[in-house]
């Protein structure tokens, strides 16, 4: 079966990206010391730097913070994710239309599971014990929090019995959407057994799904991750080749990979000898210089599916950046 969410992400199987999951991840315990508390942005990143942990204020928090509005709902926060495109949110302008920045002073907010304490007279459908999932980016990081009834889905009691309701925040929810939506949809279906799949950013939630349901279809399928221990983790998801991109030599690792994948038989060369296989589908989450890379070794009329760029999170300008003029030609 599929295995959903990366070991190497948040506790609540989402992906976290250094620092801003370290440090948004410190700003939820030290808010923890408080019995009731939140986490408020207290300022906004310098131009073209990371986030860090004096942008974060944990603070008591009223109990209540008050009654619900006739559609709303009272919830005692149960999970909290942690998720790379939060990290536009930190800027006075996210670049995008479908997130709004943070408002200083105001509470950090992401996708999120609660329990429901008290319901608004016009909510239906909802009744106090019953766990609702906020599953985008406006459950606010308080113990105790007040959303609105339209923007939360109640989880079946059944459901919560056949999974961890935290799989609602990574496979089971819009992670797990993201890589089965951009393969079905986006990707057309694609891959088969004659492809080569790539992955950047391979070991988190979104990656490692990308690469188990590519295998699922017969793919070969290289990933790109940050360590050795990930390394370790996509060979145990069944990945037929993992690479860390801090190597000596990642372009040299890349070819070693592409010649020993099975499509590399099919590339025979004049000398009757082994060629590399080319990527036929690239899955990228991360931007910059793999990406440069991967591009390079791409096959002609190939399709490169652009999911993140995590790498140029904390850099001003355009998004996407554009290529480098050698992956360009490409």
């Amino acid at each position: 079966e599929v295995r959903g969410g990366s070991r190497y992400g948040s506790r609540y199987g989402q992906s976290l990206v250094r620092p801003l999951g370290l440090h948004m991840t410190r700003a939820l315990r030290a808010s923890r010391r408080a019995l009731h508390s939140e986490v408020v942005l207290r300022r906004r990143p310098a131009a073209n730097q990371p986030v860090c942990l004096s942008c974060f204020e944990p603070r008591p928090q009223p109990l209540p913070p008050r009654t619900p509005a006739p559609h709303e709902v009272l919830c005692r926060t149960v999970y909290l994710s942690v998720d790379p495109f939060l990290r536009c949110r930190f800027n006075a302008s996210t670049g995008v239309d479908y997130t709004q920045p943070y408002a200083l002073g105001e509470p950090i907010a992401s996708a999120g599971i609660g329990e429901v304490l008290q319901v608004g007279d016009a909510v239906r459908g909802l009744a106090p014990g019953d766990l609702v999932v906020e599953p985008f980016d406006s459950f606010p990081w308080q113990s105790v929090a007040v959303l609105e009834a339209a923007k939360v889905q109640r989880v079946p009691p059944l459901l919560a019995l056949l999974l961890p309701p935290s799989a609602l925040l990574g496979a089971c929810g819009q992670t797990g959407l993201t890589a089965w939506c951009g393969l079905e949809t986006v990707g057309g279906g694609r891959p088969n057994g004659s492809d080569v799949v790539a992955v950047s950013g391979a070991a988190g939630a979104v990656g490692s799904l990308v690469g188990q349901l590519c295998k699922r279809r017969g793919a070969a399928v290289v990933g790109v991750c940050g360590s050795e221990a990930k390394v370790d983790f996509l060979q145990e998801l069944g990945f037929d080749r993992a690479l860390n991109r801090h190597s000596a030599d990642l372009r040299a690792d890349l070819r070693a990979a592409l010649l020993s994948v099975p499509q590399a038989d099919r590339a025979l060369g004049t000398s009757r000898s082994p060629q590399p296989a080319d990527i036929t589908l690239y899955w990228d989450n991360v931007g910059g210089a793999v990406s440069d890379l991967v591009i390079q070794c791409m096959a002609p009329r190939s399709e490169l599916l652009l999911c993140g760029q995590i790498s140029t999170y904390d850099a001003e300008g355009d998004y996407p950046p554009p290529l480098p003029a050698e992956s360009a030609a490409v």
